[in-house]
């Protein structure tokens, strides 16, 4: 059975017998169809929703007259598939235009309302009326509501897949014979005068050779692919091309492009790492092996300056010497510190006695203030990390202050600062501000920070007022 026939005997509407009674309620009502029109208006304004899809004073002219006509043909048939047919394009209107479905049911709910009231004030039979009007009624807004369900539905579902497929890491464009775009994920229509321009990267085209990996595709029968790089230093982007031959009517060619520029930066800072691990397992063992030789040497320059006499001029030399070993001997501990895997023993401690002894075992003259509060860290590795910056903040230059808070400390000096072309690598390894500095202090703080779940950052500060860092634990 056809949909618009089901629709008729599922509601009870008869055209023989309901025909008759509209045909003749509708010469009646004719004079004052304009009142049901400008009611359903009037009706329609006091809902923003509704309000939203209308389009000024000029528009609401347009549709009453459409209304009009609408009404009149809801009375007067003939319900045919012609009939059907216009609700159907009604139904469509109204997802183009954007149109609540709730509208559709309330706005029809205004319009048998109207029309009932007209059956009563001029029929001397109005039950047998009422019910026709209703069918009638009921029968348009199935034509109209199946429509726009399934235009609907249609519509979200084309919605989404252009959602996930704009969404899509990869770009993929399928040719017809004649190499125009039949389908893309990306936006673009042609690709006839400038192939691909409208749906690749800029340029992809021309690098990747693409006309000739098509025509050898369609040739060969076989996936053809290529990888291409766009652009140079860091912001070069990397892809890989694949034209695979497919010879449907729609899609005679497939290409695939995918970019690898994240994958391509992984790799190179995986490598990266690795050389680093390599080279720091390196260090390390040669740490181990220079250590014992240069005790061996100190211990052999503190014999030989002790054999001088005060005013031997060799013992300054001797003395120099001994300064260059201990610069050694402290390379060396700095890199055993940071090669060697740092594991925290929490314990809960009160936060400004550990600052205090920090400054004792520095020999800093430092200013401490703030409260005391306890804190779950690691006391050793806390100490070594407040060393270091009171330290740094001692050889910046001028006064030192360290504020205790509240699961926090801050180290401030009053020198130049860091540079802002080093700011962003200053806990870096071998990154330093001093002359003769090693450039593992600040790493191997960082390291130690975050085996205590710990951050130590550095804050920003007015140019030339000096460095701040703070040390925060978890509270």
């Amino acid at each position: 059975m056809h949909v618009w026939s089901e629709m008729q005997s599922y509601v009870g509407f008869d055209a023989d017998v309901d025909g008759p009674r509209l045909r003749a309620f509708a010469q009646v009502a004719g004079p004052r169809l304009d009142g049901v029109v400008d009611h359903f208006y009037e009706t329609l304004a006091r809902f923003a929703g509704a309000r939203a899809v209308l389009d000024g004073p000029e528009q609401i002219e347009r549709l009453k007259k459409t209304l009009r006509v609408w009404v009149r043909e809801l009375l007067a048939g003939p319900w045919d598939d012609i009939y059907f047919a216009r609700r159907q394009h009604i139904g469509r209107v109204h997802v183009r235009v954007g149109l609540p479905d709730r509208y559709m049911f309330t706005a029809m709910n205004q319009v048998r309302d109207q029309l009932v009231q007209i059956a009563f004030e001029t029929s001397s039979e109005p039950r047998a009326l009422v019910q026709s009007i209703g069918r009638v009624c009921d029968l348009d807004l199935a034509a109209m509501t199946h429509t726009y369900m399934d235009v609907s539905q249609k519509a979200r579902v084309r919605e989404l897949q252009q959602l996930i497929l704009h969404s899509l890491p990869v770009t993929v464009v399928c040719l017809d014979d004649q190499d125009r775009v039949t389908a893309s994920t990306r936006r673009g229509s042609r690709l006839v005068e400038e192939p691909t321009n409208d749906v690749l990267p800029h340029g992809l085209s021309e690098k990747a050779k693409l006309g000739k990996l098509v025509a050898d595709s369609r040739v060969t029968g076989e996936e053809q692919g290529v990888d291409v790089v766009l652009g140079r230093g860091p912001d070069a982007r990397h892809f890989h091309v694949t034209v695979i031959h497919l010879g449907h009517v729609q899609a005679d060619v497939c290409i695939h492009v995918e970019e690898q520029t994240t994958v391509v930066h992984a790799q190179r800072q995986l490598a990266h790492a690795q050389s680093l691990a390599q080279i720091g397992a390196l260090a390390a063992n040669l740490a181990h092996e220079i250590r014992n030789p240069l005790a061996a040497i100190s211990s052999t320059l503190q014999v030989i300056g002790g054999s001088f006499g005060v005013d031997d001029r060799r013992r300054a030399v001797v003395a120099k010497l001994g300064g260059q070993v201990e610069r050694l001997n402290s390379l060396v501990t700095d890199l055993l510190g940071f090669a060697r895997d740092a594991s925290a023993d929490l314990v809960e401690y009160p936060l400004r006695s550990l600052v205090r002894d920090a400054v004792a075992q520095s020999d800093v003259d430092a200013e401490v203030v703030g409260e005391e509060c306890r804190v779950l860290l690691d006391p050793d590795f806390t100490i070594r990390i407040l060393l270091n910056l009171i330290q740094n903040a001692r050889d910046a230059g001028g006064p030192v202050r360290i504020e205790v808070g509240d699961h926090w400390v801050r180290v401030v000096d009053s020198g130049a600062g860091v540079p802002a072309t080093m700011r962003a690598r200053i806990f870096e390894p071998f990154i330093t501000t001093k002359q003769r500095g090693t450039g593992l202090g600040l790493a191997i703080c960082t390291k130690l920070a975050t085996a205590m779940q710990a951050g130590l950052t550095l804050e920003d500060t007015p140019k030339g007022s000096g460095a701040s860092f703070l040390l925060s634990f978890e509270g």
